[in-house]
């Protein structure tokens, strides 16, 4: 039991640490935060999902009386309460399918939304001041990235509207957002699944990421966030962001189904070295593996490949 909690209390002062990184600056600094829920993860899948919240709980005290902020309740909710949910899901079944899979991947893009709805609610429970307040942040970004000073007026730089920068930005930071969290959550479970099945300590059978599949309520859910994203007001904000978080989902998807149908195609490499250069380099082709993803979703058309193969094959 001593062994359990000092190890529960390290990787809470690990994920503290990674979650402090981004204090260094870019480089590192922003790539340690973004796995900063990693340590808990690997505790909670390893070990037991309780010690991810002890390790995690303890953390966010330690930062609530020395920091006397937000900094504890942020850690807790960003970083213990998704490692407690994604290892509670893991700990829940005997086995993992394709289909937990893609509940996890669900589960974490979900999340992701969640989190940018209450850093929403943290600034006003009003959509009015809110709306203002992401106004005012993306006129400073659009100051600070055309060095235009403060207390300046705005003028149009290389002949672009500044005021129509600063409104699309606004609207779209939110749901950008939520999407990269989405991302990081995803990135994240996976890695600790991977980890702790090379330790040995996966308390599951794990089955690889290309079979996952999605659960059939993503689709109805995301046509209706993506229409419920036209209303006004607090309503129409939350279910864009959720939208915005399905979409991180379904573009996962696709990828995933492109990895299962060339599974063993001679053409593979060809296939996956391009289309993953294209992601790091613009993410236009994210844009083409949610056409998949949906396509999947809606046809079928991996497992119409897959039996066209299979039928070749008798």
């Amino acid at each position: 039991m001593t062994k359990a909690i000092l190890i529960a209390a390290l990787a809470g002062f690990a994920s503290a640490m990674l979650a402090a990184a981004a204090t260094a600056g870019a480089g590192f600094g922003v790539l340690f935060t973004l796995i900063a829920p990693l340590p808990l993860m690997i505790v909670g899948i390893g070990w037991h999902p309780l010690l991810a919240v002890l390790g995690g709980a303890a953390t966010s005290a330690a930062l609530i009386i020395l920091l006397r902020g937000s900094a504890g309740v942020m850690f807790a909710i960003m970083v213990m309460v998704p490692a407690f949910l994604a290892s509670s899901a893991i700990w829940q079944r005997r086995d993992i399918s394709g289909n937990i899979v893609g509940q996890l991947c669900v589960g974490a893009a979900l999340y992701g939304g969640l989190v940018t709805v209450i850093g929403a609610f943290s600034i006003s429970f009003d959509y009015e001041t809110l709306q203002a307040h992401l106004l005012k942040q993306s006129e400073l970004v659009y100051r600070f990235m055309s060095n235009i000073p403060a207390n300046t007026p705005l003028e149009p730089v290389s002949g672009s509207n500044p005021r129509g920068f600063i409104d699309a930005y606004a609207q779209a930071v939110a749901p950008i957002s939520a999407a990269m969290l989405a991302v990081i959550y995803m990135l994240n479970i996976w890695l600790a699944a991977r980890i702790t099945r090379y330790s040995g300590r996966l308390p599951v059978e794990w089955t690889n990421v290309p079979t996952m599949r999605l659960p059939r309520w993503t689709m109805p859910a995301l046509a209706a966030s993506v229409f419920g994203g036209l209303m006004s007001g607090y309503p129409g904000f939350i279910l864009e962001i959720m939208g915005a978080s399905l979409v991180v989902a379904v573009a996962a998807l696709g990828y995933a189904a492109v990895h299962h149908v060339t599974t063993g195609h001679t053409s593979r490499s060809f296939v996956l070295g391009p289309l993953w250069i294209l992601t790091f380099i613009s993410g236009i082709s994210a844009l083409f593996m949610l056409g998949a993803g949906l396509a999947d979703l809606v046809f079928g058309w991996r497992d119409r490949i897959l039996a066209r193969r299979n039928n070749r094959n008798i």
